[in-house]
């Protein structure tokens, strides 16, 4: 080949190389594009899938909502029709038993009841709270039994046999307060019925003498042969 065709034959393929690298860019770059679009048009169909379960999470939901909001109002209806039933119909010792119980706890506890279809003594605390009997502490269990019995005392008076009442040292393992407020409860039933308290040690003596209404006297047993 001759030198001149050789140097136009060498521009030919630079040129030929340069459109083909041209060619390869735009092929590049139109690739590039492509695939943005095709992200796009996925991220676009997993906005829709999004979006369309959103709408049906919050369809379950408020269905959800209403079911929960029609159960709760409807469970909310039953407690308050049976805590008027438990409150109406209790026995009248309980609701007795249930003044004393108060004066003793000072407040704490305000009522005695038997829930429906339940064997076993419940209370209810001031705040509302109810719980079974068996789960009030030595104290408040001797507390709960003493206004139990009290109240009975009662009620068996009203039936027209007021009896006197005796009561032998039934304080003595309670703590200071308790024994006080106890000593309160029983002056009140002292003013339905006679009672009688004995007891050998001075500081229950000195709890019923600071009680208003209630009879302290020191009774001295001979010695003498």
């Amino acid at each position: 080949m001759a030198p001149g065709e050789a140097g136009k034959r060498a521009e030919e393929l630079g040129e030929r190389e340069q459109e083909l690298g041209r060619r390869r860019d735009g092929i590049i770059e139109a690739r590039t594009r492509l695939q943005k679009e095709k992200e796009e048009l996925e991220g676009e169909d997993r906005e829709q899938e999004l979006a369309q379960q959103r709408e049906e999470l919050l369809d379950r939901l408020k269905d959800a909502v209403e079911k929960w909001t029609v159960d709760t109002l409807a469970l909310v209806l039953f407690r308050r029709t049976r805590e008027v039933y438990e409150r109406e119909n209790q026995p009248r010792v309980l609701q007795e038993a249930s003044h004393f119980f108060s004066t003793m706890t000072n407040g704490r506890y305000v009522r005695i009841f038997l829930p429906m279809g339940v064997r076993e003594l419940w209370v209810e605390r001031r705040d509302g709270q109810r719980l079974s009997s068996r789960f009030l502490s030595r104290g408040t269990g001797e507390q709960l039994y003493l206004s139990l019995s009290m109240a009975i005392m009662l009620e068996v008076a009203e039936r027209g046999m007021a009896f006197p009442v005796v009561l032998d040292d039934i304080l003595v393992n309670f703590d200071p307060e308790r024994a006080s407020r106890a000593a309160r409860a029983i002056q009140h039933l002292s003013s339905k019925l006679q009672v009688l308290f004995f007891t050998c040690h001075p500081h229950v003596k000195g709890l019923f003498a600071s009680v208003e209404g209630v009879t302290v006297r020191t009774l001295s047993l001979s010695t003498d042969s």
